[in-house]
């Protein structure tokens, strides 16, 4: 029940997505939708904050499902997954291994979200047909499933759940790292391991020692 009420909140407040407010003597800049429903009418905030998140996750999805089909329909090979095949690393990134990257850093942000977001793809898609500046070609219900089919294929269906192979302390212990650089290593392995979800930790490991090289 909560999440459909929250999926018709987001629906009725799509046309909102991407609007900003500033609120507070540092004039810190929140998103109107959350905005709205937090402090208008007093929406408890983590409902707020989820209806937000599915408003403007909506559109970024939106933006991948049409990327998707585009590399769909160029005959690109998609049924790739890191660990069956020759390692990806950031730099080495096909364009749709670029667009898993893409799709994984979001989906680990969003996480359970995810779901009823891509369900007001649909929705947004129904808003925006009509508008001027449609820029991508229509999405339908069977591009929905395609693209849900894929990303259980691919590993990014439930990627917020796979485990770190290092975490910080593991990190400084082995890469002699502290303050900033731990950060930059452990978002250079969270993106490692998103191309790579089968991969080792010798082979995280090898990536994170060429990373550091280059950065130093």
């Amino acid at each position: 029940q909560r999440s459909s009420e929250l999926k018709l909140l987001a629906a009725f407040l799509l046309p909102y997505h991407g609007l900003g407010t500033e609120i507070g003597k540092k004039q810190k800049k929140s998103n109107l939708v959350f905005m709205m429903l937090a402090e208008g009418i007093k929406y408890p905030h983590r409902d707020a904050n989820d209806v937000d998140t599915m408003v403007q996750g909506c559109f970024r999805l939106r933006e991948m499902m049409s990327s998707f089909k585009a590399l769909k329909e160029s005959g690109a090979e998609l049924d790739l997954m890191g660990g069956t095949s020759p390692i990806v690393t950031p730099t080495t990134a096909s364009e749709v291994d670029a667009l898993r990257l893409s799709i994984g850093l979001l989906l680990e942000n969003i996480k359970e979200l995810w779901l009823p977001t891509l369900d007001l793809v649909l929705v947004a898609e129904a808003v925006l047909s009509s508008s001027a500046n449609h820029m991508h070609p229509p999405l339908s219900e069977r591009d929905l499933q395609d693209f849900v089919a894929w990303l259980e294929q691919v590993g990014l269906a439930e990627i917020w759940k796979l485990p770190r192979l290092l975490d910080g302390k593991q990190l400084m212990a082995r890469f002699k790292v502290t303050g900033a650089q731990v950060g930059l290593l452990v978002e250079a392995q969270r993106k490692w391991q998103i191309l790579n979800p089968n991969g080792s930790v010798e082979e995280c490991e090898a990536h994170l020692l060429s990373f550091l090289a280059d950065i130093k």
